[in-house]
């Protein structure tokens, strides 16, 4: 394809919001590949997904979203039925919009800052979760900018339909960030069931925004070609979406569309799962052909505006780093609808009953007077106004016209309204703080409770979506995050090697956890007052534990129920304030068990052990299918431990042994000299005799 061809889906204006920036990292090795088969391949696919996803009306919902959201007034409703009538759009959209931000975002957190929980999906990765929650919470709090990526997401996901969030590696900074991508520079297969491979139809593309500073930097990267071949203002639309650039103008009152046109650069990043052509594949005859030929991921970055391939290089992770957020997903598409989608109907409704009460209002304070004089009546160039005057012609008359009465039932009807929109976007009065109408406090709490389920639910699916984000920084985190960092955080108490927690590939059998179905994440909070009621339900019943006998007697169960109620609390540094007993860091045969299993080797085995505990405990593992499976080194961590464990035990029975042996000693010495003494009474008593 010649340079100078605009590929289909082009024009030659940006359609960048301000918010995205450069999120392109040098990553992967270039393979030996076709590269005009590829260019062709990824342009096919990007024309295609333009098409479907510009072509059939996707870009006026989108209109519509920011004009609903910011309060543009409609100027065909200015000038009906006379210029300067009333177009007061009634702000039910962007007032639930913002109450489903807020509350979401406040539900995110839990109420001593963290992000996230983390959770061990197997028996054996239950004791890794709990570092590995210090340091995801560590990592989104201190290194990513999460607050800022996780408030523009959920404003993004309710505005436009889906939140885009691209996970990658800060090559300045040396360690993983994240980036909030319009949703109008991702581009992807409408039916697609997710971003990644398996669920995208093998094609995700990223339109990146750069300055000529930032195509400088790359060239001085050294992996890019032909970055001089790059012109500025390449659209990504089929000419629709300069309509969307247009009304974020006219909302700013600033004009960027000449400032994109002029100084910025697109970059087109792909993600395809790559089938070449081959003459030895099934049924090519010696042709070349993609049948039979294993899929290769590649990551290609090109041009949108005449299609110069710069680089081709191979996904090995085979990982597409972005994360859908959505809110209000259509069952079989990927793009969802937008919040003021949703309620559209009930948006433009309200804007015209309002409408429609105003105008009558102007007419009732200023109503219209016609005249008669010796002209005739212009009845072609005459339109009506209130407070206006008409001549009627020649009967020497003034009149008024006749006022039907005004409706009287506009206020229900726009409380209808509001009431709709509500139940369709699942956030209720209380959400946002209006006066509760309700007679009594119990009505309140069950409106609530009910308005908490409908909450939940869309709660739970942007959670999805933050799922999918936390197990990409857990990903990036085991290929990029500096080691020492990683020590730093974490400690020495709660694991032996860092390979339990992040693998690393080259150790025999990969002994630590992969990322894939062994740790489940999730948001910390939840609902302000479902929070409430967990904390409180949290308190009474670690309140009750602590106060237990069998809790008490045992400094281990006893230290654990008094952390979990200071953490209950909002407290999480205990041990600053009391003491840890030396008898709270013996760990429990299982838990010695669960812990080798995990991959834990060395480990340390303090005194005050149960030994009969251990030994049976071990023994009856080391008959399991489980024991069995284990590599060699754990295996001879186990024996090591029962070897220890019998060696403690008769260390104790022999002291139990001497003891004994002291004691009984000691009580023939003490009958002995009762004995005596005894004896001696009897002397003296028959001497006094």
């Amino acid at each position: 394809m010649p340079n100078q061809m605009i590929p289909l889906g082009m024009s030659q204006q940006s359609p960048v919001l301000p918010q995205d920036r450069p999120t392109d990292a040098p990553q992967g090795q270039s393979p030996q590949i076709d590269e005009d088969d590829v260019k062709n391949c990824v342009i096919r696919d990007f024309e295609n997904s333009c098409k479907d996803k510009e072509e059939f009306g996707w870009v006026e919902k989108r209109e519509w979203d920011l004009q609903a959201y910011y309060g543009v007034k409609d100027l065909v409703m200015m000038n009906r039925p006379w210029p300067g009538a009333s177009a007061y759009p009634v702000p039910i959209t962007p007032t639930l919009l913002d109450t489903g931000h807020a509350n979401i975002k406040a539900s995110m957190r839990s109420d001593d800052g963290k992000w996230c929980n983390v959770k061990g999906v197997g028996e054996e990765d239950i004791r890794k979760a709990i570092p590995l929650d210090s340091l995801m919470n560590w990592q989104l709090s201190n290194q990513i900018n999460t607050d800022r990526i996780q408030d523009l997401t959920i404003f993004r996901g309710l505005l436009h339909g889906n939140g885009i969030v691209k996970v990658m590696q800060d090559i300045v900074k040396k360690q993983v960030k994240m980036h909030s991508i319009d949703i109008e520079n991702f581009y992807i297969p409408i039916d697609a069931e997710g971003v990644q491979f398996g669920e995208n139809h093998g094609f995700v593309t990223q339109i990146i925004p750069l300055s000529q500073n930032d195509i400088n930097y790359r060239k001085m990267w050294g992996i890019y070609k032909d970055l001089d071949k790059m012109s500025p203002g390449a659209r990504i639309s089929r000419g629709n979406g300069d309509r969307l650039l247009t009304s974020m103008d006219s909302i700013t009152g600033q004009r960027k569309e000449d400032l994109y046109r002029r100084e910025t650069y697109f970059l087109a990043e792909t993600y395809k799962e790559y089938f070449p052509k081959s003459g030895t594949g099934y049924g090519s005859n010696g042709s070349p052909s993609r049948a039979g030929v294993r899929p290769v991921e590649i990551i290609v970055w090109w041009s949108p505006n005449g299609g110069t391939i710069h680089r081709i290089a191979l996904n090995t992770d085979g990982i597409v780093p972005f994360a859908n957020h959505d809110f209000y997903p259509y069952s079989g598409y990927f793009f969802s609808m937008s919040m003021p989608e949703k309620i559209r109907n009930i948006q433009e409704k309200a804007n015209y009953a309002d409408k429609q009460n105003t105008d009558s209002l102007d007419i009732s304070i200023m109503p219209p007077l016609f005249f008669s004089d010796t002209s005739e009546l212009e009845k072609s160039r005459v339109r009506r106004t209130p407070g206006g005057m008409y001549n009627l012609g020649r009967d020497q008359s003034v009149q008024s016209p006749p006022m039907p009465p005004r409706e009287r039932g506009f206020e229900v009807e726009i409380q209808r309204m509001w009431q709709e929109a509500q139940q369709l976007t699942g956030l209720i009065d209380i959400s946002y703080g209006a006066q509760a109408k309700s007679n009594t406090l119990g009505q309140d709490q069950i409106r609530s409770f009910r308005a908490d389920i409908r909450f939940a639910d869309i709660f739970d699916r942007y959670q999805r979506g933050f799922k999918e984000t936390l197990d990409l920084v857990y990903h990036y985190d085991n290929k990029f995050m500096d080691r020492r960092t990683k020590v730093k955080v974490l400690g020495y108490a709660d694991y032996q090697t860092i390979e339990e927690l992040f693998p690393n590939p080259e150790m025999e059998g990969g002994t630590g956890l992969g990322i894939e179905g062994k740790f489940d994440f999730s948001f910390a909070g939840a609902a302000v007052t479902e929070r409430e009621r967990i904390k409180q339900e949290r308190i009474a019943f670690y309140g009750a534990m602590s106060a237990s006998p069998d809790v008490m007697m045992n400094p281990h169960d006893s230290w654990n129920v008094k952390e979990q109620l200071a953490e209950a609390y909002g407290i999480r540094d205990l041990e600053t304030v009391i003491t840890k007993p030396a008898l709270a860091l013996v760990l429990s045969a299982q838990e010695s068990v669960q812990r080798i299993v995990s991959g834990q080797t060395n480990l340390p085995i303090r005194p005050g052990i149960d030994t009969d505990s251990y030994i049976f405990e071990i023994e009856l593992f080391m008959r399991t299918e489980t024991f069995l499976s284990l590599l060699p080194q754990l295996q001879q961590e186990l024996l090591r431990i029962l070897k220890l464990s019998y060696i403690m035990r008769a260390a104790e029975m022999r002291a139990t042994l001497d003891m004994r042996v002291i004691q009984e000693h000691q009580q023939a010495q003490a009958m002995s000299v009762s004995i005596a003494d005894e004896a001696e009474k009897r002397s003296a008593k028959a001497g006094y005799e």
